[in-house]
């Protein structure tokens, strides 16, 4: 009576649960259901073949979606049957505690049994660190191994294993161990870890003497960066010269224009004296507009190649560039070392 009326109070939480649940979430509990009480069929069949490597996938599955105490004793059964006497061991403790909390004490009392008959059988592996280091993870089969792990037996199905250990600033390491069963314990121990090598440093480059352009520490720049830097850099220096060849005869445009004010009365009213300073007048104004247009362009060009030429590794050199303008023409000094 007092199992029944036990029973009686889950399926009552189950419906009620089902209810609140949305149409949609229904609806997805119920395929799964579907879905796993199929594979339940699939693997009980299976088992009556005596195909359990078949049937155990079928009852892990339908166990993953719908978890019921039946299909979790039917999954412990088959992995025992199988070799799988660890996975065996914890299925049946966890039937026997779900039966146990379900106040079944008939299926609590076999589960339990079965588990207690395949306690003498259990293989173990102990996983022992030699040298631990701060940040150290240890994995088996990619499941990581707690330091409170460490140096403990720990039930483990017979076969072979995956060990792995990192940490930082170390070389990972991983290896393989082998577990034989009838209750056969195991260790594996993780040697210290060699310290990862070091990157390559940097290549550190000499402080420059001057202020200037950067070059490489190798042989003279002769690949396309080298040489769209140095085409800039020509440009530049050419066009600047332009922009002070622009700017003397500017200067003498101004000054030739200032001084035929003298011969000429009014615009149209000139000694021959002040009708060629008019004339020297606009032709300084139109070299100087040319010069200024044309030193424009090429200073612009110029910056554009220098700064949009690949670059390579510095090295100490310099590049100084000094325009001069005067009444008589302009020009520009540079120097640099290369």
């Amino acid at each position: 009576m007092k199992r029944t009326s036990a029973r009686l109070r889950r399926i009552a939480v189950v419906v009620a649960l089902s209810g609140a649940l949305p149409r949609g979430a229904r609806a997805d509990e119920a395929a799964n259901k579907a879905s796993a009480q199929a594979l339940f069929d699939d693997g009980k069949e299976l088992v009556k073949a005596g195909k359990y490597s078949d049937a155990c996938p079928k009852f892990l599955e339908s166990q993953r979606l719908d978890p019921r105490i039946s299909t979790q004793f039917k999954l412990a059964d088959c992995y025992e049957h199988v070799g799988r006497t660890a996975s065996a061991w914890v299925n049946f403790l966890e039937v026997a505690s779900a039966t146990k909390a379900a106040d079944d004490a008939e299926r609590e009392k076999v589960a339990r049994s079965r588990a207690q008959a395949l306690e003498p059988k259990l293989s173990r592996l102990t996983v022992r660190v030699s040298t631990p280091v701060a940040g150290l993870v240890v994995r088996r089969d990619g499941v990581v191994v707690g330091e409170a792990q460490w140096g403990t037996p720990v039930p483990i199905d017979a076969g072979d294993h995956a060990l792995s250990a990192e940490a930082p600033g170390k070389q990972a390491w991983s290896s393989r161990v082998r577990v034989s069963g009838d209750g056969a314990t195991v260790a594996a121990v993780v040697p210290p870890l060699e310290d990862a090598p070091l990157e390559p440093a940097a290549t550190k480059t000499a402080p420059a003497a001057r202020t200037g352009s950067p070059r490489s520490d190798a042989s003279p720049e002769t690949g396309s960066g080298g040489a769209q830097r140095a085409t800039g850099i020509a440009a530049s220096v050419i066009g600047l010269a332009g922009l002070g060849v622009g700017t003397a005869f500017g200067v003498a445009a101004m000054s030739k224009q200032s001084d035929s004010k003298a011969y000429c009365r009014s615009e149209s009213l000139c000694t021959q004296p002040g009708l060629d300073l008019v004339d020297d007048a606009k032709t300084a104004a139109s070299v100087s507009t040319i010069a200024f247009a044309a030193g424009g362009v090429l200073l612009v060009t110029g910056v554009v190649l220098v700064v949009t030429a690949p670059h390579r590794a510095p090295r100490a050199s310099a590049l100084g560039i000094a325009p001069f303008a005067a009444t008589g023409g302009a020009g520009g000094l540079w120097s640099g070392s290369w």
